[in-house]
């Protein structure tokens, strides 16, 4: 822009004095050397001036070019990457109306079991009942599943038991008789022995066989003396949040069990016969 100003200048102070000392300047060798050197600088200003534009010139057209094939590049990658997520978006449209189809093939069979057996419900009431009766139905299915004690339950039963025996001056000693044929009921008694145990009762197994029983009203059957009638109600009223024992008790007193030989004072026994059946939680009902 500069070396513009000047050679215009130049050219207009060459043509001044050249119009108004033409006369004189013709005269003087001096003079009309500076007159040359300035016409030889305007020109060579001018030169230089026509360079520097076709050198900027250049420059734009260059990074014009430069500019557009950078934005012809984006554009090409955002078309592509359009492309990708257009075939990723259709490729997961088709799997999940797979997806949808397979699971609508599943379903058919309980949509029409839930029409045919709630015929005046709208679908999705029908749909929701019959869930609730397979889950029933899987609960009555698995009920003679083992199924152990959940922790929180047998932890409060235990907490429970040590309260209640802190307070009694004679703790007897429980023993279980289990009859054969049933591997859930062993499970079940080594259970509540365990819980017994940390409660600070001491229980064991007698023996495993087969034992005479007074009738198959009852899923255990107690022994005991009067002394204990009081201790072993407590503690089956106690355990009865986990075990659930249909029980019946036979109480003799103390001289009566040692004349037959049954077992010495200090001694409850209980012979289990019961089926034990199971909640989801583990709790055992006899």
């Amino acid at each position: 822009m500069i070396l513009k100003l000047i050679a215009s200048v130049l050219i207009f102070v060459i043509a001044l004095v050249e119009r108004f000392y033409n006369k004189e300047v013709s005269k003087r060798k001096k003079v009309k050397r500076i007159f040359l050197t300035l016409l030889i600088l305007s020109l060579l200003f001018s030169v230089v001036i026509i360079i520097i534009d076709d050198v900027e010139n250049k420059n734009k057209h260059d990074y014009v070019v430069q500019r557009n094939d950078k934005l012809k590049t984006q554009i090409d990658s955002l078309i592509r990457i359009t492309q990708t997520s257009e075939n990723n978006a259709t490729d997961r449209d088709i799997i999940l109306q797979s997806k949808i189809n397979e699971l609508n093939d599943k379903l058919e069979p309980f949509v029409k079991l839930a029409i045919k057996k709630y015929p005046n419900m709208k679908i999705e009431d029908a749909l929701s009942k019959l869930q609730l009766d397979l889950i029933e139905t899987k609960k009555l299915a698995t009920r003679d599943i083992y199924k152990s004690l959940s922790s929180n339950l047998k932890e409060s039963l235990i907490t429970s038991l040590s309260d209640y025996v802190k307070n009694q001056k004679s703790i007897p000693v429980i023993k279980f008789y289990v009859q054969q044929g049933n591997q859930n009921r062993y499970q079940v008694v080594n259970d509540l022995i365990e819980i017994l145990n940390k409660a600070g009762i001491k229980a064991t197994i007698g023996a495993m066989g087969l034992f005479p029983q007074s009738g198959p009203q009852y899923g255990v059957e107690i022994h005991t003396n009067s002394q204990y009638v009081a201790f072993i109600n407590k503690l089956l009223e106690i355990v009865k949040d986990g075990y659930n024992l249909n029980s019946g008790i036979a109480v003799r007193d103390s001289e009566e069990w040692k004349n037959e030989g049954k077992f010495p004072d200090g001694e409850i026994q209980l012979i289990v016969s019961g089926t034990p059946l199971f909640s989801e939680d583990g709790k055992v009902t006899f």
